[in-house]
């Protein structure tokens, strides 16, 4: 059964593997699994991938092969998107966020809208989950994608203002940040519902249950969310479009302050935060950072 599963796997592969400069030298069969000599330019490396009825698909990459994790995510992005039930969709919205662990800046949900017929590469382009691409690449990509299909591009970005009104509304009712993050999506998904886009469905990288979501949506949709979703090919692009937008977001805002902010909310950010964001009003603290971290609770100490 594994021989036929993996020789289909790779048989749908082929093309896409083509397209993005892979080329398939030689194939070795192993116990429950394949050998895949691969070569991208002057690089070489040998994937091995197992079949099991239990577990699916599993990859291993032996090798030196500087783009080895977009290898990977091509031949696990067709069974992510299968098990998530998204390969029946013609065209579909992926969807992802940024910004939820990080004490400064906005909080920014995104959506690419995904059509099969269109024929876009993403993978050409570069696109893979945002946390394999330095700052700088995303921004690139993301200035690109924005450029040659902003009707496919929706991202709502919410500043450190409007979350903390937000997330203190949510709070009073004893709902939490998952509940203010699917008001973000469902806001998303009204917008590609009435732009005339027609999306078969909504794939989005698994924060919460899909309640958070749907609770907030004036009709039914097809919604499925997905643990490590950003290996489909739309979540990933908004994974990138959300992550370019917020780090332009902590651009401006460093600006402000004159001084760069650091990501995240570890040590250097408590640093940061009393050196630069403590003697500053209530009112000013809260156009920068999110009030409810424990971050904040440090500086009131």
């Amino acid at each position: 059964m594994h021989e036929k599963k993996i020789a289909e796997l790779i048989q749908r592969k082929n093309q896409l593997l083509a397209d993005t400069g892979y080329s398939i030298l030689n194939q070795s069969p192993l116990p429950y699994g394949k050998k895949l000599f691969i070569q991208k330019n002057n690089e070489k490396a040998a994937l091995v991938i197992y079949w099991s009825q239990k577990k699916g698909y599993s990859f291993v990459l032996e090798g030196n092969l500087s783009t080895g994790d977009e290898l990977i995510s091509l031949f696990r992005g067709e069974e992510i998107k299968k098990l998530s039930g998204m390969e029946g969709f013609v065209q579909y919205v992926g969807m992802d966020e940024s910004g939820k662990g990080d004490f400064f800046g906005p909080l920014v949900a995104a959506g690419f809208f995904l059509d099969k017929n269109e024929n876009i590469n993403l993978a050409k382009i570069g696109v893979k989950d945002c946390k394999k691409l330095s700052n700088s690449q995303t921004l690139e990509i993301a200035e690109f994608l924005r450029k040659e299909y902003p009707n496919h591009i929706r991202y709502y970005c919410m500043m450190p203002q409007e979350y903390n009104e937000k997330y203190a509304q949510f709070s009073e009712k004893g709902l939490k940040l998952n509940s203010l993050l699917g008001s973000m999506y469902s806001y998303l998904i009204e917008n590609f519902e009435s732009s005339g886009t027609k999306p078969d469905g909504y794939l989005i990288d698994r924060f919460g249950d899909e309640k958070f979501v749907i609770k907030n949506l004036s009709k039914k949709i097809s919604l499925k969310m997905q643990i490590q979703a950003e290996a489909d090919m739309a979540v990933a692009a908004a994974s990138i479009i959300a992550r370019g937008v917020f780090l332009e977001k902590m651009t401006e805002l460093s600006q402000l302050l004159g001084a760069d902010i650091p990501l995240g909310a570890g040590s250097p950010v408590d640093l940061f935060a009393k050196k630069i964001i403590q003697p500053l009003s209530v009112e000013k603290q809260k156009l920068y950072v999110k009030l409810h971290f424990k971050n904040y609770l440090k500086l009131l100490k």
